[in-house]
């Protein structure tokens, strides 16, 4: 048996990966309208703390979605899990009260506001966190979201 080569970090941050297995019912020629199906139903609110988090349908429509203080590549695949839900509707983001924000979180939100199936405005404006955070990366535009002072 041939000897796996020590990552050198120390760690290999991708190992989660590895650890799925894949079976008839998850492979990747599997009819992609069964795992949406499946990821809505199995996901959970954006904010790992339920408290905080608000999914409310307002009057006009919109599904206002409160993030978490903290958006990090640890708390990513909840937070994917969660926006995937609302697939097909209009969604309101509130992220006044996040105080971290990662490049991996941004970059998720990206995909998610770029995304044909959901329609995404800002309630209010965002954190400067997140502001500051966009504006460094370039997705300010992208983001909707105004430059920094």
């Amino acid at each position: 048996m041939a000897n796996k080569k020590k990552p050198p970090m120390g760690h290999d941050p991708l190992a989660w990966m590895s650890e799925v297995e894949t079976t008839p019912e998850n492979s990747p020629t599997e009819n992609i309208e069964e795992i949406k199906q499946d990821v809505v139903q199995q996901s959970t609110p954006v904010s790992s703390n339920s408290n905080t988090s608000e999914n409310i349908l307002n009057s006009n429509g919109w599904i206002t979605v409160t993030l978490d203080s903290t958006l990090t590549l640890s708390n990513l695949p909840q937070l994917h899990k969660a926006l995937c839900q609302y697939e097909g509707k209009r969604i309101e983001l509130v992220g006044d009260q996040v105080s971290h924000v990662d490049t991996a979180t941004l970059q998720l939100l990206f995909a998610f506001i770029s995304s044909n199936d959901v329609t995404v405005n800002w309630k209010s404006q965002p954190s400067n966190e997140i502001i500051n955070a966009a504006h460094l990366l370039g997705l300010s535009q992208q983001l909707s979201l105004r430059t920094p002072e």
